[in-house]
């Protein structure tokens, strides 16, 4: 596409509020980005959950973790069911930290 003499490529994905919306309105792309940055979080705490108290991990969880999911959380309704375990799996992974469980333990109630 040429504006005023330029030439302007499309973008297939773009992130508005922090939100990333791609071309298909699906949101598999900030669900990617969510599962991602969030997952490197829990592998970043995981090495120093020995020396964390329950209360604080569970503080550090909820910062790092539960604020990401929860922010724009709404557009998340309707989501196939697919894309919803995606993010389940992080909550999962959340309370096993949390909780000292390991990586196989349920923590389904």
């Amino acid at each position: 596409m040429i504006v005023s003499g330029a030439s302007i490529q499309p973008s297939t994905v773009v992130r508005d509020l922090g939100v990333i919306v791609d071309g298909d309105l699906s949101q598999a792309a900030h669900v990617s980005h969510v599962t991602s940055v969030c997952f490197f979080h829990l592998r970043q705490l995981r090495l120093i959950r020995r020396s964390l108290t329950m209360d604080t991990t569970h503080v550090l969880v909820r910062a790092l973790i539960h604020s990401r999911l929860d922010y724009c959380n709404i557009l998340f309704a309707g989501f196939p069911a697919s894309q919803l375990a995606r993010l389940q799996s992080i909550i999962k992974a959340a309370a096993r930290l949390v909780l000292g469980l390991s990586g196989c333990a349920s923590v389904m109630h």
